[in-house]
């Protein structure tokens, strides 16, 4: 290795000069009175008590002294060996490379000396104006550089990051991101996927980093910046990774001077009011929620005889399920209450002029009316004893600090009478096994094993429009609008009991309770496919999405980390995500890796084989066995390809498909197989789509997904197929992407956040 690369040192410092202080100091509390203004409530904390902060947790730092003066450094630096590395010690100065404030490979005392006069010398000229408390002198050790540092997330806390060092980290963005905690293995992980990684492996002859070190020094990492609140930023520039240990050369931490330093031990720095809403929510029970996937009787209020409004289209979607035609709907079998002061008869119902003349009980109160008035209602619902609200109204924190203050106040009424809510700014729900449409959507799609989590409505609207065209069926529809109570986190929980749901789909903007949804997140995962699409990935997206729901944005190489560490995927489309989950929710996950290809024509063989490939598939290889066998069905095209992709040739007819389809998957080694089919002058797409559908039957623990690629003369074989559970794409690379999701993922652990 660079024996001029940033050196380091072993093992904190034996002394540092009287005049300077103690060696083992413990780090103060911040100023008893914190002075107002950003800048003035943020402290540095000294290198003292950061390095004694670093070994009060285990972490390795280098061998090290602290001077304040030339006969400081002559008389307190004979316990280090030479050759050794000189800092200037400045708050001021937090790039000590560019003032010149970094001397190394100093040889010898006599060196060490002449070279502290000319660093002072060099800072007074380039930082005249900084404040110089000294110098830290370390032993030289040689490594590979590495930086891992925390940044607080709006959304999901205290996140590490750790990068590789010197320039690649500018140059090539090489940071990967994990929520705290982070454990070993996990951290491994993030080293991974590192773009430096193959300098840390060893690289051109040099000698591997010790890996277990470096991983072992990050979760320490994560779980020491959870021991205090009031940590704003720490950076660790660099640590030196050698074979043998990963040692912090440097660290800077500053401090929120107006927090204590003190910090309960809650998950991710989760703060007492959400501790509060935790053990609210946990009293209300979370399966307080099915009332509104079951509901037995709903009051619209708002409801409304003019055609063009919300409230008409809340009140005929629960008549008819749909306000727009279409076959999959159908009507609500509970009891529907218009309520409208205006009006005594909506829509062929009996409307009520208040809630309060409603007869008998109400489950579930679906309410649109201008915000202004959600207040007197709400009291006159929790009167009623109603425990569900779907509130549509906008007018709410979307709309700055009044309608925020508002939707606290309608929030805490709603807790002191028990009662749940879902919004406000919100489209509804659509519960379909129910014949439930308590929305303004424009109709019912048909029951599925998908449900549809969004935050924006027009969305789902949209999802469901096209829904109706491509006959995609959903467990649940909802819009949660502006989550002043129910969120992601507890509709997670739900979902993850819910025998209707077999996969989970998210449109997110942003997340409230960072915390609370990584831990649902997690547990949904275990039980099932979690994909997610995240709006607001850049910086114009992201001050769109503020002004749009009052969501925190949050960065978004952040989210996809987090996500991952939560066993959930992320998603670049809509498209994608329901191309996906159309997948999972229809087919096995497969026992292992090892994806066969069959197909009539080279060229998109070839395809979704560089698909798999690029997407981490391992392709199957066909042994001389199966080659025999296939050999001596007698079917075969002489010139079919003897390998995967098994390219059975144009010419293919469905007893050739069949005969391939069912002795690949027959074998060990396959475990997922993709069917292609081109049309040509003799191809049977429905005899071709009955071989997979027979296959499926016979092998119903192996994932098969189809490309039927084509229009019009194909249509009747993708209709059959779609039928009977096999997804098929129009494109090779979504067919990759859904086999991908069908592949066993490597065990979560059960992290604690």
């Amino acid at each position: 290795m660079d024996p001029h690369q940033q050196p380091v040192n072993t093992n904190a410092g034996k002394s540092r000069s009287k005049e300077a202080g103690v060696a083992e100091p413990t780090l103060p509390p911040p100023d008893p009175k914190p002075r107002p203004g950003p800048e003035l409530a943020r402290k540095m904390l000294s290198v003292e008590e950061s390095m004694a902060f670093l070994k009060k947790h285990g972490l390795s730092v280098v061998k090290y002294v602290v001077c304040v003066s030339k006969e400081d450094l002559r008389e307190n630096t004979s316990h280090l060996k030479f050759p050794l590395v000189m800092k200037i010690l400045s708050p001021q100065i937090i790039h000590k490379t560019d003032v010149g404030g970094i001397v190394l490979g100093i040889r010898d005392k006599n060196s060490l000396l002449s070279e502290y006069d000319s660093l002072m010398e060099r800072i007074k000229q380039n930082a005249p104006e900084a404040k110089i408390e000294g110098v830290l002198v370390q032993e030289s050790v040689l490594g590979r550089e590495v930086l891992i540092g925390m940044k607080n997330d709006p959304q999901f806390g205290k996140i590490v990051v750790v990068a590789t060092g010197g320039v690649f980290v500018e140059l090539f963005n090489d940071a990967v991101f994990r929520a705290a905690p982070v454990y070993p293995e996990e951290a491994k992980e993030m080293i991974s996927e590192l773009k430096g990684k193959k300098l840390l492996e060893g690289f051109r002859g040099e000698k591997a980093v010790s890996i277990n070190a470096l991983a072992n020094l990050i979760s320490s990492f994560s779980k020491m910046i959870l021991t205090r609140e009031d940590l704003l930023e720490v950076d660790f520039n660099p640590v030196i990774v050698n074979e043998k240990e990963a040692l912090v050369a440097d660290a800077r931490l500053i401090v929120d001077c107006a927090k204590s330093p003190s910090q309960k031990k809650q998950p991710c720095g989760l703060d007492a009011a959400h501790a509060k809403t935790r053990i609210v929510l946990e009293n209300l029970g979370k399966r307080s929620l099915d009332i509104f996937f079951n509901p037995k009787s709903i009051a619209v209020i708002g409801a409304s005889r003019d055609e063009g409004s919300v409230g008409f289209g809340v009140v005929r979607n629960l008549r008819t399920g749909n306000v727009f035609q279409s076959g999959t709907a159908r009507p609500f079998k509970g009891r529907i209450y218009p309520v409208n002061p205006n009006a005594d008869e909506i829509d062929g119902l009996k409307c009520y002029h208040s809630i309060k003349e409603v007869p008998g009980k109400v489950d579930l109160a679906v309410i649109s009316i201008p915000a202004k008035f959600i207040l007197q209602v709400m009291k006159e619902c929790a009167d009623k004893k109603i425990r569900a609200a779907i509130i549509i109204s906008a007018g709410f924190a979307e709309h700055g600090s009044e309608g925020a203050a508002l939707q606290e106040e309608v929030l805490k009424l709603a807790r002191s009478a028990r009662m749940r809510i879902i919004g406000p700014n919100c489209l509804g729900l659509i519960r379909p096994s129910s014949s439930l449409n308590a929305s303004f959507a424009p109709a019912m799609p048909k029951d599925g094993g998908v449900a549809f989590i969004s935050q924006s409505g027009a969305l789902v609207d949209s999802v469901i429009d096209w829904a109706l065209e491509e006959d995609y069926g959903f467990s649940s529809v909802i819009s949660l609008g502006n989550m002043a109570d129910i969120g992601f986190a507890e509709l997670f929980d739900w979902f993850a009991k819910d025998s209707k749901t077999r996969v989970v789909t998210l449109y997110v903007e942003g997340v409230h309770d960072g915390p609370a949804f990584m831990q649902a997140a997690q547990r949904l995962s275990q039980k099932k496919p979690v994909l997610v699409v995240k709006a607001g990935r850049t910086s114009a997206g992201s001050a769109a999405v503020s002004s749009h729901t009052g969501s925190l944005a949050g960065s978004y190489s952040v989210f996809k980390s987090v996500m991952k560490q939560c066993g959930v995927t992320v998603v670049g489309s809509i498209d994608e995500m329901f191309n996906t989950a159309k997948a999972v929710a229809s087919q096995p996950v497969a026992k292992e890796d090892g994806v066969a290809i069959i197909t009539n024509a080279g060229g998109p063989g070839v395809l979704t084989a560089d698909y798999c490939e690029e997407a981490g598939m391992k392709l199957a290889v066909l042994g001389e066995e199966v080659l025999k066998k296939l050999d001596s069905s007698g079917k075969m095209h002489p010139a079919y390809s003897r390998h995967n992709p098994l390219d059975l040739v144009g010419d293919a007819l469905p007893e050739r498909y069949s005969i391939a389809v069912d002795l690949l998957l027959a074998e060990k080694n396959v475990n997922g197989l993709i069917v292609i089919q081109t049309l040509q002058t003799m191809t049977d797409s429905e005899k071709d789509a009955e071989a997979l559908i027979n296959a499926h039957k016979k092998y119903p623990q192996k994932p098969i997904v189809a490309v039927f690629m084509g229009g019009k003369f194909t249509k009747k074989g993708i209709a059959l197929l779609e039928k009977n559970g096999i997804p098929n794409y129009d494109d090779p690379s979504k067919a990759a992407k859904a086999m991908k999701a069908l592949l066993p993922k490597r065990g979560l652990k059960k992290y604690v956040f």
